[in-house]
């Protein structure tokens, strides 16, 4: 491993580690060199790259020898690691190490899960038909990687290619496929971003493996985006690893390891907000259906109830100042069946029957249907607030503003528009103020309307 470094020493140190076929300084020139702080970087050139002479070994070879770098130079506290594919492998082997203390951990493109028997068979051989392919016609060789990354990446990339040996295509392909799965304590998880393409294989491979064994690690999938593409194409990618490190970035609290008194106690909290409420003079939205205090708590208690087990359940601090209910793409989770049919059997009961149910339901998607179910009949993905609420002690202090921006950060990095429905004309209003656009209004019944609102990726206030 040969190691650049870049920035001055003292400053919080940002490793760089590269995938295959691009260099550590070049991914210092795609990546490194857009942060706006001031860190030293270090960007090393794995073996059969840039200026390391030595073929590729493994990802276990390459993360002991900048392990034994980082002893070496007294560089044991890290801001951040931040690996590219390749690079994640070499990152998964580097955080098994307990005498580094890792602060934040970025992964894009990591093959986290073992592939099957055929693709462990077949990913080297692959490769070498790249690297032939560039050697016979290199214009047709390039072409995807042109199209993922543009041409100075991809003529950059395919220097590389031509200088790999057998030996190190061998052992890329290898560390490619075969998986890797540290024990990450939970405080870890929390602080590890992990990157993936919509399109690319480790995103039905690595992905859901993920979820399994890191459940509070933050999955950011890529709509349209092959393996990797985002480090190139999108604009403020760095941006957004940055705001992770500095703090900046929109922050909430997925609830996790509550009882069944605790969630108890929020949903009353919620439901009272609800049913306190008072409405515009236009509207008297959910309170015509939910005429009790009691079976207000009936009914939130059930969307509560369901959101926590689905891992979909946010609040602003340790103070629960306000609470959000996420769906659709970059929740964190999706009810799953059984709690949605409970959810669906206490909201019966909270509704008085299933006549009133249907009554209620049949409101609330007339006049056009839901703007949930046009942007589904139009392919488009997004991400739904289902329920934003702050607790009345806490409201006009900034929190509903709060939540919106963490749903906005979640959405921009998906480039994805965020979409809600409300049931009040003043409600509607805050919303827009706070960046969301009025799509329509649904007239649903006597003083219901339905105000369904989107804020598009690319608006911003």
């Amino acid at each position: 491993m040969h190691i650049h470094t870049h920035g001055s020493k003292g400053d919080p140190v940002i490793i760089i580690l590269h995938p295959m076929g691009i260099t550590g300084e070049k991914m210092y020139e795609i990546v490194g060199s857009k942060f706006r702080g001031e860190y030293y970087f270090i960007t090393p050139d794995m073996g059969g790259h840039g200026s390391e002479k030595r073929e590729f070994r493994s990802a276990r070879a390459e993360a002991a020898a900048l392990h034994n770098y980082l002893q070496q130079k007294g560089l044991t506290q890290i801001r951040l690691l931040y690996g590219a594919s390749l690079g994640c492998a070499v990152s998964l082997h580097l955080l098994r190490y307990e005498d580094l203390n890792i602060e934040h951990v970025y992964l894009d493109g990591a093959p986290v899960a073992r592939l099957s028997v055929v693709m462990r068979r077949i990913f080297a051989p692959v490769l070498v038909w790249q690297q032939d392919m560039i050697i016979r016609n290199r214009e047709k060789g390039i072409s995807d990687f042109v199209k993922r990354y543009g041409r100075d990446i991809a003529e950059h990339m395919a220097d590389s290619f031509l200088k790999f040996d057998n030996e190190s295509i061998y052992h890329i392909g290898r560390d490619c496929v075969v998986g890797s799965t540290p024990d990450l304590p939970r405080e870890l998880q929390k602080r590890i971003s992990f990157d993936w393409g919509e399109k690319e294989l480790y995103t039905k491979t690595s992905m859901p493996l993920v979820k399994k064994i890191w459940p509070d690690a933050e999955i950011i999938v890529r709509p349209g985006m092959e393996h990797c593409e985002a480090m190139a194409q999108v604009p403020d990618y760095v941006e957004k690893i940055e705001e992770r490190i500095t703090g900046t970035r929109p922050v909430m609290i997925k609830l996790q390891g509550l009882d069944e008194d605790q969630i108890r106690e929020i949903s009353r909290q919620i439901a009272d907000a609800f049913y306190d409420y008072k409405y515009d003079e236009e509207d008297i939205g959910l309170i015509r259906f939910i005429s009790t205090r009691e079976d207000m708590f009936t009914y939130i208690h059930a969307i509560v109830r369901a959101a926590y087990r689905s891992g979909v359940l946010y609040t602003t601090s340790k103070r629960r100042e306000g609470y959000l209910m996420l769906s659709g793409e970059g929740a964190g989770g999706a009810v799953g069946f059984v709690d949605g049919i409970k959810m669906i059997a206490a909201e019966k009961k909270a509704l008085g029957g299933f006549q009133n149910m249907k009554e209620f339901i049949d409101a609330c998607f007339s006049d056009g249907g839901t703007i949930e179910t046009r942007m589904q009949k139009e392919k488009r993905k997004f991400l739904r607030i289902e329920m934003l609420v702050v607790r009345k002690e806490f409201q006009g202090q900034g929190y509903m503003r709060r939540m919106m921006d963490f749903a906005y950060a979640l959405a921009e990095e998906r480039r994805i528009p965020v979409i809600l429905d409300t049931d009040d004309k003043d409600k509607a209003s805050r919303y827009v103020h706070l960046g969301m656009k009025l799509d329509r209004v649904r007239s649903c019944g006597e003083r219901f309307h339905m105000y369904d609102l989107i804020r598009e990726v690319n608006e911003r206030m």
